[in-house]
């Protein structure tokens, strides 16, 4: 979780937060931010907020009350999504070519106009709000408000990606296997050679790939032809739920109340993290199964498995 402390406005300033909970959003996300005291706390578009005090958002009727009921002074918000804004001028936003994603909010970028990267943005990555609205309806919407837009451009990506440039064997092999993820999130690493280019660089098993060779992929069986089809060296990206708290993007994220990162365990962890608008998370470490949390429900829905 993250966690957001804001001093709520005096009357009669709103809070400046437009909340929903329509069908496809989960809990409850936040449309726009229109107010300067959620913004300067790094409240972004698309952030999915499950608690306001001690009350559990479950529905926008609720978190109405709760907004409205709260005490003036600093009160806490806690996010089950860490997002991140990037601010693009509005001629390099025409390099982006997105589509609609396989379910929820936002659009996918699938590749750049001229191959590279634009903004620190990837091919794979979840654009979900423009200019602090939410993007509800898909790529069309997403390129309604970027052709609306004058000179900067600020863009809210859902979740962390990074890009590695890898190199295959003497084989011509990458010493990767991958496999199809839970319903509607993109491929995972499902072996990783320790001998490998993938290993060297931090690949490890579970790893979301989102991105090879410049385009975005959406299953295993893509991800792996186009692997294949390319040279011997190729770029993957990767995706993460929240940054590694040990860069540059975890000290912006420690900044924004972001938790500590775990300790290191000699035994791996795997963890998911039920994100209904973004995509799934799969991390696995060693042998350490952590629960499956319903971001929703707020509660453990697995069991902890220690081995070894």
């Amino acid at each position: 979780y993250r966690l957001i402390f804001m001093v709520r406005p005096q009357y009669p300033r709103p809070w400046g937060i437009d909340l929903g909970s329509a069908p496809g959003l989960p809990c409850v996300t936040v449309l726009e931010v229109a107010g300067e005291e959620a913004r300067a706390v790094g409240l972004l578009a698309g952030d999915v907020v499950l608690t306001l005090g001690n009350t559990v958002l479950r529905t926008a009727t609720v978190a109405q009350r709760a907004f409205r009921e709260a005490p003036y002074g600093r009160v806490t918000m806690r996010l089950v999504t860490h997002n991140r804004e990037v601010c693009i001028m509005k001629h390099q936003s025409q390099q982006l070519f997105c589509s609609d994603p396989p379910a929820g909010v936002g659009a996918i970028i699938t590749r750049f106009l001229d191959g590279g990267g634009v903004g620190g943005l990837n091919a794979g990555d979840r654009l979900l709000a423009v200019n602090g609205k939410l993007v509800t309806d898909g790529a069309e919407q997403l390129s309604r408000r970027l052709q609306d837009s004058a000179g900067e451009v600020k863009l809210v990506v859902s979740g962390y990606t990074t890009a590695h440039s890898l190199r295959k064997d003497e084989e011509g092999k990458l010493g990767v296997r991958l496999s199809d993820g839970p319903r509607h999130s993109p491929p995972v690493l499902s072996e990783v050679a320790r001998s490998s280019s993938a290993w060297s660089a931090g690949l490890r098993a579970g790893d979301a790939v989102v991105g090879v060779s410049g385009e975005a992929v959406f299953d295993a069986e893509e991800a792996e032809q186009r692997i294949a089809a390319a040279g011997r060296s190729v770029n993957i990206v990767t995706w993460k739920s929240r940054p590694d708290m040990d860069g540059v993007a975890g000290a912006k994220e420690r900044a924004r109340g972001a938790p500590p990162r775990r300790p290191n365990v000699t035994a791996s962890a795997a963890e998911c993290y039920y994100l209904p608008h973004a995509w799934h998370k799969q991390e696995l470490y060693h042998d350490l199964t952590l629960p499956t949390y319903d971001a929703a429900a707020a509660v453990p829905v697995g069991k902890v498995r220690l081995e070894g």
